[in-house]
């Protein structure tokens, strides 16, 4: 059980424990794509609704922050 290793995913495989310190396990975590949805066990399609979602929220929030001026603009006559 000393020398056992994990695969997270395909590609993603652990160190060998037995040849690993912490600093090098913090490496390598370090080294992996941040969001990569295979580490998960999702669909590599799971990414682009992430994202999709994401940027219509953003855009959404954006546009209430805008606001709307709607100041009447009335003529010189009017004063």
């Amino acid at each position: 059980m000393e020398n056992m290793q994990l695969t997270m995913s395909q590609g993603f495989r652990s160190p060998n424990p037995a040849k690993t310190s912490r600093e090098q396990y913090e490496a390598k975590i370090d080294e992996l794509p941040p969001e990569n949805p295979n580490m998960f066990g999702l669909h590599s399609n799971a990414e682009i609704g992430y994202l999709t979602n994401l940027g219509e929220s953003l855009c959404f929030t954006i546009l209430q922050c805008s606001g709307s001026s709607g100041g009447g603009g009335g003529s010189k006559k009017d004063e």
